[in-house]
């Protein structure tokens, strides 16, 4: 697919951001890995309680859950001893820092929550043949600067999601606006 011009210029600005890898990365456990993306604070319980039951019904599987910007205190996990879950903060959208977390999580699949995506990790991550599924998107997600002005970039971002769930009737109208075919729409 060829680049748009929003995707280049959101490239370019992102390279001239500092690089903050969010290094040392955590151990990652050995076996399929499951990467949850909390795009706002109010899911990460949800994908907390989506992790412990997905690692205790797949043995070997281990979640990796990312939380959004600034989240700084998230709510307490309830480990269980026999399930890996690891909480961390979702790496910056410069290149550099994209990469190094990718390379190291080397996640299986991903369960992109709300919205508010992030080009240059969502596209790595597909690029390197990661599925990608987009669940609870609300049109709060979709209402930002970017959205509105570029919404050539955000219709490529959806493209990437195998799957796409919508919170609402409301939300699914948003995501048809923004290029995702109504029928591809859950």
């Amino acid at each position: 697919m060829a680049r748009s011009l929003g995707l280049t210029a959101y490239r370019a600005l992102a390279r001239r951001a500092e690089a903050q890898t969010k290094e040392p990365f955590a151990p990652r456990p050995m076996g399929e890995l499951l990467w949850l993306h909390a795009a706002e604070p109010g899911n990460v319980i949800a994908l907390q309680d989506l992790a412990v039951r997905m690692c205790g019904a797949r043995i070997g599987l281990h979640a990796l859950i990312t939380l959004p910007d600034g989240d700084t205190a998230p709510p307490p996990l309830q480990q269980r001893p026999d399930v890996t879950i690891i909480q961390a903060p979702a790496p910056s959208e410069h290149p550099a820092a994209v990469a190094a977390f990718l390379d190291h999580w080397r996640p299986d699949a991903c369960v992109w929550a709300w919205g508010a995506l992030r080009p240059n990790l969502i596209l790595e991550t597909a690029q390197r043949q990661c599925p990608l599924i987009l669940v609870d998107a609300d049109t709060r997600g979709f209402d930002g600067r970017r959205d509105r002005w570029l919404p050539d970039l955000t219709r490529r971002l959806l493209s990437q999601f195998s799957a796409v769930m919508a919170r609402s009737e409301a939300a699914r109208r948003r995501l048809a606006q923004l290029g995702q075919p109504r029928d591809q729409i859950d």
